[in-house]
Parts: structure tokens; C-alpha cells; sequence
């Protein structure tokens, strides 16, 4: 049977998790603290089986908390194989990251060739054809073990983060296009319905396979399939305001500003997203009017502003206070 991998150490999980801290930046950063997400890593780990999709806008820290979880596992876990995916990234070595404690070299090595078979084609962009070694893995990683006996008693975790950022980078799609994640869809399903219809197996364990994707469109798929092949979706969203003043209050001693900070309106205008906050101290020298105004630019003049206002709203931050300040700093023209 196909069992869900259970008794983690939760606590212990996220202790080793925090340990590893955050990156604060991209290109050029630095380390800070991890923050805020007891509460999601318990329920994406509470009896991990079948297809997870972890989705939030971009700047939650979704890649974070992946690439933490892939390695925490390894730690806390002896009897699991996991293989962690950022298909931003270019190039094999680049983007995977595979943990597979307690296993002679030779099945390892079987294990990693499988990864590079399906999935280098996907990381060297080589056409949109090559996303079905999504799809493949799973089952050519246990043919790849000649040995079944090798992996009968261990859990496989797969995690696939950005698919959705890929295939719009494949399509030359601009941020604010729209596009169908048909190709997607099918990826994700093709392992729901291995659930569906092969409910139990002699050759691992368990078996789960977790999503993290950032577009709306793609997240579309848990709404039109939630439940089908134990598909089930967590909903990841900016740290809270305390957390992210703590956040500022780091950055801060670490690459400190000419003036003084403006830490409520900073608040106001990301909402918590960590990196919207890295271009503005990296990119735009701590300058909120210089990032906003690109920002209303890429969002599309007036109507981009209107669009900005509206968005903020809803999250019960102050347009009477910040739509005078946001029309005072857009281009002149606009």
C-alpha cells in the first residue's frame, strides 16, 4: 500500500529548518532569519501523501520553504528519498537538490541518473515537449533501481518548484499575459491519477509529490481537480507584520540605509512580500519612490495605479492615505 509518511518530528523538522535561515536577496543578498511558517509546514507534512500544490504570489517565500523541507527530511528521516526541483534555475546542477540517506552509491547513482534523464531536457529548455519527464520520473526512478528490494522500504518525495515560472519563460509569455498551463495540468494529473489507480504498490513505501507554483492560472488546477488522487492544496501568503518589521529591522543593520525608513509605508506598499522589499534596497538604493514609479510603469500607467490601489485594498491597507502619496511619485505623463 501506498502509506502516508508519517510519526515526523514536527518540532524537530522545524527547528533544523530555522537553522538554515532565509536568503534575504537574489544575486546579491545575504542570510537572514526564517520566519513564520510553523503553521504551514505542519499541515503540508501531517500524513504526506499523494499530490500536494503549494501556491502563493511571488515573494511568500514558497521556494524557501521547499527547498528547507527537502533537506530537513533528509536529516530527520532515514528511510526517505527526496528530490527537490527549481526549474528557474538552469542546468541539471543548478536546480536539483536530492537527499537520499542510507543507500549504498551504486542505487543512488541509479536514482540521480533517472533525475537527469527525465528532467535535463527540462532545465536545458530544450522545448516544451520535454516537461512529460515530470510525469516519468516517479516510475523510471524504480525502474532505473535494478535492486526493488533497494527502495521497498522507503518513502519517495518529489518536489517540483516553478514548473508554472518554466513554461511561461518557454512561451515568452510577459508578466501580465495570460496563459492556458494545459501541459501543466497534465503533468500534475498524471500523478493524481496514479493515486486514483494504483492504490497500493510493493515497490516503495509512499509516495508523494508536491507542486509549488506562483501564477494564478496554474494554481487553477487545485480548484478543477482538489480531491482527485489525494490532491490537496496549501495556500502560502506574505509574512504578517510583525515578522516582516523583524525582517526590516535585520536588513537594515545589514545594508543600511543613507536616511530614515519609512518602516509603516514600507508596509503598506509590499504587504509583507520580501521581494518587492529586496528591489527596493538593492535595485532602487532604498528608494520607495524610485520602485514604486517602475512599478506603476510595468503595471501599465493610469490604469496600473488604479489597479495597485485596488489590489492593496483588499488586503485592508489605507488607500485615502496611499493613493495621494502613490500619484504623487508616478512618472510625469502618466
Amino acid at each position: 500500500m501506498v502509506n502516508p509518511l508519517i510519526n515526523i518530528d514536527i518540532s524537530e523538522l522545524i527547528r533544523i529548518v530555522k537553522s538554515y535561515g532565509a536568503y534575504f536577496g537574489s544575486a546579491v543578498g545575504f542570510p537572514i532569519a526564517f520566519r513564520d511558517r510553523e503553521l504551514e509546514f505542519r499541515r503540508l507534512v501531517n500524513r504526506l501523501v499523494g499530490v500536494r500544490i503549494v501556491y502563493g504570489p511571488l515573494g511568500c517565500g514558497k521556494s524557501t520553504l521547499l527547498m528547507n523541507l527537502a533537506r530537513a527530511l533528509g536529516e530527520v528521516r532515514s528511510d526517505v528519498i527526496v528530490v527537490y526541483v527549481n526549474f528557474e534555475e538552469k542546468g541539471f546542477m543548478n536546480a536539483v537538490r536530492a537527499y537520499i540517506p542510507g543507500l549504498a552509491g551504486g542505487v543512488k547513482e541509479l536514482i540521480i541518473r533517472a533525475v537527469e534523464r527525465d528532467l535535463g531536457p527540462v532545465l536545458d529548455r530544450v522545448g516544451l515537449s520535454a516537461i512529460v519527464g515530470v510525469g516519468k520520473l516517479f516510475m523510471d526512478i524504480i525502474k532505473g533501481v535494478s535492486d526493488d528490494a533497494a527502495i521497498r522500504d522507503r518513502y519517495v518525495v518529489l518536489i517540483f518548484d516553478e514548473l508554472d515560472k518554466w513554461y511561461r519563460s518557454m512561451l515568452n509569455a510577459p508578466d501580465n499575459a495570460q496563459v492556458g498551463y494545459g501541459p501543466i495540468e497534465g503533468e500534475v494529473m498524471s500523478y493524481a491519477e496514479h493515486f486514483e489507480n494504483f492504490l497500493t504498490t510493493d515497490k516503495v513505501q509512499g509516495l508523494s509529490v508536491v507542486f509549488g507554483f506562483s501564477d494564478q492560472g496554474a494554481v487553477n488546477v487545485v480548484r478543477k481537480y482538489g480531491g482527485k488522487g489525494l490532491l490537496e492544496g496549501l495556500l502560502l501568503w506574505y509574512i504578517p507584520k510583525a515578522d516582516f518589521m523583524d525582517v526590516l529591522n535585520e536588513v537594515i543593520v545589514k545594508a543600511r540605509p543613507s536616511g530614515l525608513i519609512n518602516a509603516e509605508l514600507l508596509w503598506q506598499l509590499t504587504g509583507g512580500n520580501l521581494r518587492e522589499l529586496a528591489r527596493i534596497v538593492f535595485n532602487n538604493d532604498w528608494s520607495i519612490e524610485r520602485w514604486l514609479r517602475d512599478v506603476i510603469i510595468k503595471l501599465g500607467g493610469v490604469n496600473g495605479i488604479l489597479s495597485l490601489l485596488e489590489e492593496v485594498s483588499k488586503y485592508g491597507f489605507n488607500v485615502a492615505e496611499l493613493g495621494p502619496w502613490v500619484w504623487q511619485c508616478s512618472p510625469r505623463g502618466i
